[in-house]
């Protein structure tokens, strides 16, 4: 503006110009300066973001205040501007200079203040982080003060811990050397004591030497005696009895030879070093007089004086009856006897038993030996025995002699009327003094094994141990007769019962009372009582020993013992009552000898047979007679079985009793012993208090009787598997024998030789065919010698020598000195033909062949059945066939079984012999009972009258299958299926309350897919039903689209149950169509139909299919009433025709023509079998039926090619009729 008012360019204005246009830029760009140095110009924290951003605030005031100087500043200065291009001057320049170098000054200012602002800002901050470090650090001072204080606080108790521990160890150490030095004193004093019974056996040695030269001191004196006597005593050839009690008693104690007198001339004492009687007596009588004493005040004192030896007084009362018997004495005048003599024993020695005697003085040994007849003998007044020696002593003898004087003189003043036996008299005289010398020989002092005598609590204790065993024995002999007491009451009572009110198990009763009499009270086993169980459920019970010599009829006898509970209101509440018995081969074997006199039949076989001749002669003695200990009671057992009329309901309280004892049983083994007692395991539900399974429990009739009885009779009793119809014929041996085994580990023999060994031992046991036939006879042994030979030697050598052979002399070959293979089966042919060559036992029919099986098989897959029927696998029996269902078992016994069992073994049917005949037809009129009941049992209705019949068909299945079967075995279920008559008049047909639609659910849900991880399978299967059930409603919707209800098809195809052969829905009819036109009809049905028709191939209602025969044959066998008249009953026919007309369904059929010929029909012996003979041809004709007349489907085989079976399947018919 100037240049154009001066005309020219003016270079000064320029720059002025320029300058203040840069300062007016830099008072512009401030703020933005400003801005980004407060932002990123911070030299000393630029890394802490987060502390620029809290100052953010305050720059940006800061920024404000200075874009407002420098908005300011460029006003001013274009207002100078104007004043200098007004003033036109140099003055107003440097004006103009002056005040933008002031702004640039003030500007400068103002960023140093705001930079030093900053600076403070920083530092206050810097200072708060030191402090808050600062801070952090005194905290963790403490912390670590507070650990230090801890630490030092756990080494202190460590501290003393360890100085306990070693003060512990310090007093242990010094224990332990007070106790070795205690043990080193004892040692000490034991090796004194040792040195002290040296020198005693030294001295006593040398007792014996100066003893020994008494004696021959004494010898020579009695040398010299011989010289002066014309008899002199031959001491020196007379054995001498050695007691160990004392010297003076070998000295002068009585000879061996009892039954000699002594030396009539007693030799005089002589006056050499020989000591005198008084001296001699001194010690021995003093202790004596103190044992006797002693032992006397403990055993009347501390014992009551109840000494009764059991053992002994059974023995010497056998003793007494044989007295009797050898003196002919009658049993009154025995008693009478025995009583005087006891009354004389009393009267003469004070005595009440013979224990007493303990305490009797003996006569002195010295005065025994000085003793002449007739003088110095014994003193009627006073009389003593000689009890260091027998009755056959002369001093005994004398003593008897006396006491028979005093008898006889007793007899006369009492009037007892002795018999007049002398011998017999002094026999009893003398056993009674036998009786009394054994108690005085039990409490003598005797040897022990250190030779030193026994002292007085020695003689004390091992009299009390002889004591304690005679009381035990006792006791158990007392338990046994009251256990034998007490069954003989209840089986008499039973008897008199069953007598009075016609029971028909009196005879089983009686049987048992023959049992009891012939065991006899020493047959019955002794019992070891005990407390078991834990806790509350302690249960007193009782363990038979095992007797090894008899018969298991443990199961016998219990019957006996569970009547008195049964019949608690028959017997007395007094008196001893059974209590729980717990068979077991873990417990105590018996000691006692077997009963001699039984039958055969009492004895165990096994150790019947391993006794020796001898043994089973002289002690056993075994009766003849012949006694069956088994089949009576199987009868009884079978009859308790089934005789519901009697049966008593169980009470909940002793059940409770039992599973409690049950769950407390320390073994498996003690539990089974008490299931197979008591039949009660433990169960959760017991816990409950108001549990009682008698009530609350349902028997399942699908577990029960098709997989419980059906199976077991097919696979077990009958053995319709391959397996057991390809195993052999069990053959009986013709006898049994204990032969001798090998001991594996003393024994050279290989293990092919072992087994030849058990080989050769059944070969040998095998029967010999042909009986009195000597050629068959002949025959057999010469096989049996081939398969011999084909054995080794060793093993021949083995069973050779331990039946005894090989021991004879061969007089035939003198030369041959050892045995070869054939001299060794021909020494056991020889043995062989010495025992039993056939049995007398009925050998097994076997049922299962493999030509049974391949029948049973045809039939399966000959036998034309309907659709909805399940059929059984081709290959039954097999292995590869598997487990068969409940719904597959309930088929095979009301379709295929009976028809193939019939077929076979039915009236009418051709065998090898009469007696097989008979006894397979008994088979099989055994296995149509269980047929009948499995078909009645699952009928759809239920009357009184099949319920009746159903129970009467399980008693006789159940009554006669061990009978028929003896290797069978009654389980629960054959007891169970009785009860299901109960829940039948209960509930109705089992098939309202059976368990297959939870059988179906758990089949459906194992189809489920799932990952196996348990925990969560639950949710999965809750997710996957609800998905499902939400496509099903949704696909049931009015509104779902046409296209994804055509989907639904494919979805009843994949999913929907492909069989339900126990609901039948009926359902309107959906129609093959064949010709969906109008036709005429076929040539053979037009005299029938007039109009034309539209033929079908099948017609279906509900899940029941209806065929043309040309269709499925099975679907086209039916059961209908002609003209629709049910009262002519059905018959059978098959379907030719399927035809609607005016759109009514009706079948063109051909009756099934009846048989006509001469045959015995087998079907007609099994009423409740809906099965009859049909000829195999149809009829020609053909006849209108409606479908309503319809009754159900039958199944049809082919027998023959004339006549054919055919079989109602009305089981699961549709309609009610």
């Amino acid at each position: 503006m100037s240049s154009e008012r001066h005309g020219h360019f003016n270079p000064w204005d320029e720059s002025q110009a320029q300058q203040t246009r840069q300062a007016t830029h830099v008072a512009e760009a401030a703020p933005e300066d400003t801005e980004m140095h407060g932002i990123h110009s911070n030299p000393w924290d630029e890394s802490q973001v987060q502390q620029t951003q809290q100052a953010a605030g305050q720059q940006q005031v800061v920024g404000a205040a200075t874009m407002a100087d420098a908005q300011m500043s460029k006003t001013a200065r274009k207002r100078q501007y104007v004043e200098m291009d007004e003033s036109d001057g140099p003055t107003h320049d440097a004006c103009t200079k002056l005040r933008i170098v002031e702004v640039d000054r003030s500007l400068e200012l103002r960023s140093i203040a705001r930079n030093e602002k900053r600076a403070c800002e920083y530092s206050f901050k810097r200072s708060k982080d030191m402090h808050n470090k600062l801070r952090a650090m005194e905290e963790a001072r403490r912390y670590n003060e507070q650990c230090l204080h801890e630490f030092q606080s756990q080494q202190e108790i460590m501290l003393a811990r360890q100085s306990e521990m070693e003060s512990d160890i310090q007093e242990k150490l010094q224990a332990e050397v007070e106790a070795r030095r205690h043990t080193e004193l004892h040692l000490q004093e034991v090796l004194n004591i040792q040195e002290k019974l040296r020198e005693e056996a030294e001295a006593h040695k040398r007792s014996e030497l100066a003893l020994q030269e008494v004696q021959k001191q004494y010898e020579a004196q009695l040398a010299i005696q011989r010289e002066k006597y014309p008899q002199p005593p031959s001491l020196r050839s007379q054995k001498l009895k050695h007691r160990g009690i004392s010297t003076r008693t070998r000295l002068i104690c009585t000879p061996i030879e009892e039954d000699e007198c002594p030396d009539p001339n007693p030799v005089e004492p002589f006056q050499s070093s020989v000591p005198s009687s008084d001296q001699m007596d001194n010690v021995d009588q003093e202790m004596v007089r103190l044992m006797e004493t002693a032992i006397k005040h403990l055993l009347f004192q501390k014992n009551g004086g109840d000494t009764k030896m059991g053992k002994i007084g059974g023995i010497f009362g056998a003793q007494n009856e044989n007295i009797r018997m050898k003196a002919g004495v009658s049993s009154t005048e025995h008693q009478v006897s025995l009583t005087a003599v006891r009354a004389l024993y009393k009267h003469v020695f004070d005595v009440q038993q013979d224990e007493d005697f303990i305490a009797h003085q003996t006569v002195p040994a010295e005065q025994v030996f000085h003793f002449k007849d007739g003088e110095n003998g014994p003193n009627p007044g006073d009389l003593h025995f000689d009890m260091r020696h027998g009755p056959e002593t002369p001093w005994n003898t004398e003593v008897i002699e006396i006491l028979f004087t005093k008898l006889k003189e007793m007899d006369v003043e009492k009037n007892w009327g002795l018999p007049d036996k002398d011998d017999y008299l002094k026999t009893l005289l003398r056993a009674k003094y036998k009786r009394a010398r054994l108690s005085w020989k039990d409490v003598q002092p005797r040897l022990t094994e250190m030779n030193v005598q026994e002292t007085l609590d020695e003689v004390d204790n091992h009299v009390m141990a002889k004591k304690d065993v005679a009381l035990r024995y006792a006791r158990k002999k007392k338990r046994r007769v009251d256990k034998f007491d007490r069954r003989k009451t209840i089986v008499n009572l039973m008897v008199d019962v069953g007598e009075t009110a016609g029971s028909p198990d009196v005879e089983h009763w009686r049987w048992l009372e023959s049992v009891l009499e012939k065991l006899g009270k020493d047959g019955m086993s002794s019992e070891d009582s005990s407390d078991e169980g834990i806790g509350e459920s302690i249960t007193r019970v009782c363990r038979p020993r095992v007797m090894k010599w008899r018969r298991d009829i443990e199961q016998e006898l219990n019957i006996i013992d569970n009547q008195c509970n049964l019949d608690s209101d028959l017997f007395a509440n007094k008196g001893p009552r059974p209590i729980l018995r717990l068979q077991s081969p873990q417990n105590g074997a018996s000691t006692r000898k077997a009963v001699a006199g039984l039958p055969q039949s009492f004895y165990d076989d096994k150790w019947f047979y391993k006794q020796t001749d001898h043994y089973k002669q002289r002690h056993l003695k075994v009766s003849k007679e012949k006694f069956q200990c088994g089949s009576a009671i199987i009868n009884y057992q079978q009859h308790l079985l089934f005789d519901w009329e009697n049966w008593d309901i169980r009470n909940a309280t002793e059940m409770r009793k039992h599973a409690e004892a049950w769950q407390a049983a320390a073994s498996s083994s003690e539990r089974d012993v008490i299931f197979k007692a008591c039949g009660v395991r433990w169960s959760v539900f017991w816990i409950l208090p108001y549990w009682d399974p008698v009530r609350q429990l349902v028997v399942d009739s699908m577990h029960c009787i098709l997989e419980g009885l059906a199976q077991y009779h097919a696979r077990k009793v009958l053995g319709l598997t391959t397996a057991s119809a390809l195993t052999k014929p069990e053959v009986h041996p013709a006898f049994t024998f204990d032969f001798k085994t090998v001991d594996d580990a003393d024994t050279k023999m290989t293990k092919k030789e072992i087994k030849h060994v058990m080989e050769i031992h059944k070969l040998l046991e095998a029967p010999i065919e042909g009986g009195n036939d000597n050629i068959t006879v002949g025959n057999s042994i010469h096989i049996l010698q081939e398969r011999l030979m084909q054995k080794n030697m060793e093993p021949l050598k083995f069973v050779g020598a331990s039946l005894g052979c090989g021991l004879r002399e061969d007089r035939s070959r003198p030369h041959r000195k050892r045995m070869c293979k054939a001299d060794w089966v021909t020494e056991l042919l020889r043995w062989r033909q010495g025992m039993p060559l056939v049995t007398t036992q009925e050998q097994p029919l076997k049922i299962a062949t493999p030509e049974v099986m391949q029948h049973v098989r045809r039939t399966i897959k000959d036998t034309v059945t309907p659709s909805w029927v399940r059929s059984v696998p081709y290959n039954f029996g097999d292995a590869a066939a598997g487990h068969l269902k409940a719904d597959e078992w309930c088929t095979l016994f009301t379709v295929y079984l009976p028809l193939a069992l019939i077929g076979l073994w039915g009236e009418g049917t051709s065998h090898a012999s009469p007696d097989e005949a008979a006894q397979l037809r008994r088979v099989l009129d055994h296995t149509m009972a269980l047929v009948s009941a499995v078909i009645l049992a699952c009928k759809r209705t239920m009357t009184a009258e099949r319920a009746h019949a159903y129970r009467a068909y399980i008693k006789t299945w159940v009554g006669e299958l061990q009978e028929i079967h003896p290797e069978a075995v009654q389980r629960p279920n054959n007891h169970m299926a009785f009860h299901i008559y109960e829940f039948i008049q209960l509930f109705g047909p089992v098939r309202s309350w059976w368990c297959f639609p939870f059988e179906c659910l758990i089949g459906q849900l194992q189809q489920l897919p799932m990952n196996h991880k348990f925990g969560e399978l639950e949710g999965c299967l809750l997710k996957s039903f609800l998905k499902a059930a939400k496509l099903r409603r949704w696909l049931a919707r009015p509104d779902c689209p046409p296209a994804i209800k055509e989907c639904k098809v494919l979805f009843d195809k994949a999913y929907a149950s492909q069989h339900d052969g126990y609901h039948w829905d009926a359902g309107l009819a959906s129609q093959g169509n064949i010709s969906p036109a109008l036709i005429s009809a076929p040539m053979d049905l037009q005299h029938l139909v007039k109009k034309k028709v539209t033929l079908h191939a099948y017609l279906k209602l509900g899940r029941v299919t209806f065929a043309r025969s040309s269709t499925h044959l099975g679907d086209s066998l039916i059961y209908f009433y002609a003209d629709g008249i049910q009262s002519l009953g059905p018959v059978p026919g098959c379907i030719k025709y399927i035809f609607e007309v005016d759109s009514i369904s009706s079948f063109t059929v051909q009756r099934q023509l009846p048989f006509r010929g001469g045959s015995v029909n087998p079907f007609q012996y099994y009423p409740h079998f809906p099965a009859d003979l049909y000829s195999a041809e149809l009829s020609p004709n053909l006849e209108v039926v409606k479908v309503e007349w319809v009754m159900c489907h039958f199944a049809r085989v082919v027998l023959t090619s004339e006549f054919v079976a055919i079989l109602s399947l009305s089981l699961v018919r549709y309609t009610s009729i």
